[in-house]
């Protein structure tokens, strides 16, 4: 146990500035000395003092409070206004450094030998700033790169003051410690500089070594590193295991061992194999998968298997122009769970990891969304809503569904191809990465890369494919967006194909996921539709209409649904229950020839390829206050049986559904002629519904559309518009009407009119009819209207 003599003994021996005052004093004992308080528990220069009056002096000093800096009595050196004196070193009596890094110690740099000295930490380095050294510990377990003050203010870093609580081990709630300041800084560990990150400014007794290097420098693109033995080995990302400096920096008479692999070459893929992509012909011979798979490990570099894989194009970079007087776009950010809270977080750290998100100091702070997705899987996406509402539009022509598809229609073979987050490989301008910035609970961010939800974003990666396939588009290719299709007439055809298109895609740096590749396949979905064999069918979307078709619960319900089908063997169950008197008992056998009719008014037999070329083609239209229905029907020759081609529906609005009888047909005709607009641009087709004042036929002959409209099913992948909003971008395709034609449309949709022209037809009396309008009266000889037409 030591005494408290003993005690202070060893502090002020310990303490460099009590050993100068002591030495001064016992120099110079007539001289007149003052010390500051005592600070942190430090001892003052009054033990060991030789002479009694000098300590009875330091003493009343320490009492009163004395400045160690201009030696004044009155405050502390803390808070001394005169300018500090520089540090001095007591080795070489220079100022600037101390004397741990006095310049004149020994130093090697170079190894002369080596011993087996056991290092003092495996991932300690040395990193420099503004050419200051100091020692840095690699931790990946850290989010953030922390500094102590003092080796910020001897790097000279700009610091910006900064207050952030950061949570250690033991508790979630008390922080165990506060940050002092923030910094952007270029580190540079062994040669390898990950470019500006944002450092942590740290007070310096919360940490041992200068530096701790975290997850947002070691995570860089620009940074790769691995373990060799014991050692954490620092090298580029992109030449990874270039040669490297081997000198190595030691103090006074130990040596540090440094493990050095050294390799040229750039970092090595994982092959693929063929079980990776979504789909390889399993008719497809030996020799020819071991071509395929030597073609696409080739072209490796062309496909991402991670986020870290994802290519970057050079060709293009997406701008975002605002209207003129625009607001930068301010949210707070949405409230969630702790689960979901927890997974927002990772994937924010994934994204930081990969470089496609940086940190922000951006104005602009949009919200983020988790959305669920099938297998239990997220989706974090980014609401750019209110960022869309004031960016200027930009328009470059989409590839036509319809052309597109007639072009694979005798294809045999076929490969399909999808980039791997396309709209993520196209890069953003700065000013343009500042709009993107969102916010967290936890945290903020930039995007890098395009990102999803830009209304912009459609155009510019159109264009960008357009300018990539280049020669090869409609040709060798059909795409629509990133999803591609190469068509052959055999295995070796479809490879030579395939190298085209991947020295397009390797010239750009586009990638692509192999998780969506198909190679060999006969018969591919491609938007929408099922191709393959000669033949292209419908896909589900298509017929969703009727396989939505709600099942009955009464009478009424049920009869919709029998006008669909011309099965009465099949639909005798049914059937039964539409008989008068017959209660509604809905069984196991009602619900099997349900489930039938369903299956057989759906299958491929039912639906064909549209076909320009057909002799007729119909639209058959039928509106009810609950919805609309439309059915495109074609027939190869006239006479011959019609087929189905597409069927869409519809719920209508509340303001909709108090439309007049008329004007909800009239509309219902124009929504489908809008909806169904690729098909009938420049065909001659005829429209039928069963409103007496357009192309009327009998409603028991329109039941097939009927039940379409009284049990509508709306579209869930594109978002229904108002009605006249719809049509605000059609107001180019309009009929103009005479004034005959008009009071003729008008006489057929009113009653008493009709009911007039009906005894007309079999005995005129006070109105005459002329070319099917009802007029008072005409003029004998000349047939001319002498009168008005009657309403």
């Amino acid at each position: 146990m030591l005494t408290e003599e003993e005690r202070v003994l060893m502090c002020q021996t310990a303490d460099p500035e009590i050993v100068t005052l002591l030495e001064s004093v016992k120099a110079n004992p007539e001289k007149t000395w003052r010390r500051a308080a005592p600070v942190s528990g430090k001892a003052v220069a009054t033990a060991s003092s030789p002479d009694s009056n000098v300590t009875e002096k330091v003493t009343d000093d320490v009492e009163r409070g004395s400045c160690f800096n201009c030696h004044k009595v009155g405050h502390l050196s803390r808070d001394c206004p005169t300018k500090r004196k520089p540090m001095t070193c007591f080795r070489c009596v220079a100022a600037g450094h101390m004397v741990t890094n006095c310049p004149t110690r020994q130093q090697v740099n170079t190894v002369a030998e080596q011993k087996n000295v056991e290092a003092c930490h495996p991932y300690q380095k040395v990193g420099v700033v503004n050419d200051c050294e100091f020692v840095a510990l690699l931790d990946t377990g850290s989010h953030f790169t922390l500094f102590k003050s003092t080796l910020a203010i001897k790097c000279g870093v700009s610091v910006r003051p900064f207050v952030k609580p950061l949570y250690g081990v033991g508790s979630t709630v008390v922080p165990a410690l506060e940050t002092v300041g923030e910094a952007v800084i270029e580190i540079v560990i062994d040669g390898v500089n990950a470019g500006p990150v944002v450092t942590l400014i740290v007070p310096d007794d919360v940490q041992g070594p200068d530096a701790i290097i975290g997850r947002n420098w070691l995570d860089s693109l620009a940074v790769s590193y691995y373990k060799s033995g014991s050692q954490l080995v620092l090298a580029e990302a992109n030449v990874v295991n270039k040669l490297v400096d081997a000198t190595v920096v030691t103090l006074g008479n130990e040596f540090d061992s440094l493990h050095v692999v050294s390799t040229e070459g750039e970092l090595e893929h994982a092959p693929l194999d063929l079980s990776e992509f979504k789909f390889v012909s399993e008719d497809a011979s030996a020799s020819e998968r071991s071509s395929l798979s030597d073609l696409v490990n080739k072209y490796r570099d062309c496909f991402a298997t991670s986020l870290e894989e994802f290519g970057c194009t050079p060709l293009t970079s997406m701008d975002i122009l605002e209207v003129t007087g625009s607001k930068p776009v301010m949210c707070k950010p949405y409230k969630t769970t702790a689960a979901d809270r927890a997974e927002i977080e990772g994937i924010v750290s994934d994204w930081k990891r990969c470089g496609l998100v940086v940190e922000t100091r951006s104005p602009y702070a949009s919200l983020v969304l988790l959305v669920k997705q099938s297998a239990g899987k997220h989706r974090l996406c980014v609401d750019y809503r209110r960022l869309n509402k004031q960016t200027l539009r930009q328009h470059f022509p989409l590839p036509d569904m319809n052309e597109q598809l007639h072009l694979l229609g005798n294809s045999k073979l076929f490969a399909q191809l999808n980039l791997a987050s396309g709209y993520l490989q196209i890069p953003l301008t700065d000013e343009a990465a500042a709009k993107t910035a969102f916010i967290t609970e936890d945290t903020t961010g930039q995007f890098t890369r395009m990102p999803f939800g830009l209304s912009g974003a459609v155009v510019e990666f159109t264009r960008l494919m357009r300018h990539v396939l280049g020669p090869l588009h409609g040709k060798i290719v059909r795409n629509y967006l990133d999803d591609m299709v190469v068509d052959a007439v055999d295995w070796d055809d479809m490879l030579s194909k395939l190298r085209l298109v991947f020295d397009r895609l390797r010239s750009v740096c586009l990638t692509l996921k192999p998780s969506k590749c198909a190679f060999g396949a006969k018969q591919i979905e491609f938007l929408g539709f099922i191709v393959g064999g000669g033949l292209i069918q419908p896909g589900e979307l298509k017929t969703r209409a009727i396989s939505d078709f709600p099942t009955p619960v009464d009478v009424t319900s049920l009869k919709r649904f029998l006008g669909l089908t011309r099965y009465a063997i099949i639909a005798e169950p049914l059937t039964r229950l539409t008989k008068k008197n017959a209660d509604f008992l809905w069984s196991n056998k009602q619900d099997s020839a349900f489930r039938v009719l369903e299956d057989r008014l759906t299958e491929p037999p039912v639906l064909t390829m549209f076909n320009p070329n057909a002799e007729v083609t119909e639209l058959n239209t039928d509106a009810s206050s609950l919805g609309l229905g439309a059915m495109l029907l074609q027939s190869k020759k006239t006479g011959g049986s019609l087929k189905l081609v597409y069927c869409i529906s519809k719920k209508t609005s509340d303001s909709e559904s108090k439309y007049h009888s008329s004007k909800l047909e009239l509309m219902c005709v124009v929504w489908a002629m809008s909806k169904l607009r690729q098909f009938l641009l420049g065909l001659q087709f005829v429209v039928y519904t069963d409103c007496q004042a357009l192309v009327y036929r009998p409603g028991n002959r329109m039941c097939h559309v009927d039940a379409l409209s009284r049990a509508p099913v709306s579209s869930t992948g594109d978002k229904e518009l108002p009605f006249d909003m719809e049509l605000e971008d059609r107001r180019d395709v309009c009929v103009l009407l005479t004034i005959e034609d008009k009071v003729r449309m008008c006489q057929v949709a009113d009653q008493e009119v009709s009911s007039i022209i009906q005894r007309l037809n079999a005995d005129p009396v006070d109105y005459n009819l002329v070319d099917k309008v009802l007029l008072w009266r005409t003029d004998c000889c000349t047939g001319e209207l002498t009168a008005g037409y009657c309403s």
